[in-house]
């Protein structure tokens, strides 16, 4: 069996997203591939901690069958870019026997290939894959909410960006931080950035792959079109640059940056 015969099985959006972020980090990662400082195992362990982080949602909350199709999916294109997955492989067999009994026979026979084909060791791929196109759903005006580690911090987008390949917002973080998605905004400050010398500058990112909406992910979280409060920045100093262009798998670290040295 080959990685997109299983395809047919899966939820699609979940696959082009799980696609476009692992490919997306695969790029990056062999990109620096021949520098020193390069540790494939330290590779190997960031993109499952980010992808745990990301999906933590619809991984730690539930075992439904989109938990279940997620732990697959995650799997198959993990092995497919050449990342070995063996830490993965109980949750992916118990994800197969939970969903056989709901699934048709011709499920049960493909998954029999799958499981064998997953635990087959992974091919590294000898190129760089192709980078996909990537078109933003974010508008300029919205108000997004985006959870991790149990919080969710909320980011205007001032604009979005618009190259050959690609289109991504430009967003910038309130101070004000929630436990739960859904709640309004009360202090409309914005985060700030704090550098060596301790002042404080306004901060915004480019985010290169922050794309879908819905998230298949349940990380990033539509709450409003069209906001009206802009984060305030009058206790900050002006930005050191227009903007800082990061890819949306750089997000994470990001954020927890910018968050532990707040400007108050």
């Amino acid at each position: 069996m080959k990685h997109n015969q299983f395809y047919k099985y899966l939820d699609k959006q979940l696959w082009t997203t799980l696609n476009d972020e692992i490919n997306l980090y695969t790029r990056n990662s062999m990109l620096i591939s021949h520098h020193t400082y390069y540790d494939q195992q330290e590779e190997q362990d960031n993109l499952l901690h980010w992808l745990h982080e990301r999906w933590h949602l619809v991984l730690h909350t539930n075992n439904s069958p989109y938990h279940q199709y997620t732990i697959i999916t995650m799997a198959l294109l993990l092995h497919r870019y050449g990342w070995e997955i063996t830490t993965l492989l109980p949750d992916v067999e118990i994800a197969v026997r939970q969903l056989i009994p709901h699934r048709s026979k011709s499920f049960e026979r493909s998954s029999t290939s799958l499981l064998n084909l997953l635990n087959t060791s992974p091919k590294p791929l000898t190129r760089r894959p192709p980078r996909a196109f990537v078109a933003t759903q974010l508008r300029a005006g919205d108000l997004i909410s985006i959870h991790l580690n149990g919080c969710y911090h909320f980011a205007f987008v001032h604009d979005v960006w618009q190259e050959l390949a690609a289109a991504y917002p430009v967003i910038e973080f309130y101070q004000e931080v929630h436990t739960q998605p859904a709640l309004p905004l009360v202090d409309h400050q914005a985060q700030g950035k704090r550098f060596s010398n301790g002042i404080c500058h306004e901060e915004r990112y480019a985010v290169f792959g922050l794309n879908y909406l819905p998230d298949p992910a349940n990380q990033i979280i539509l709450v409003q079109h069209s906001y009206a409060s802009l984060p305030q920045g009058d206790h900050l100093e002006k930005p050191m640059g227009l903007h800082v262009y990061l890819y949306f798998t750089q997000l994470n670290t990001y954020i927890k940056e910018l968050f532990a040295n707040p400007c108050d």
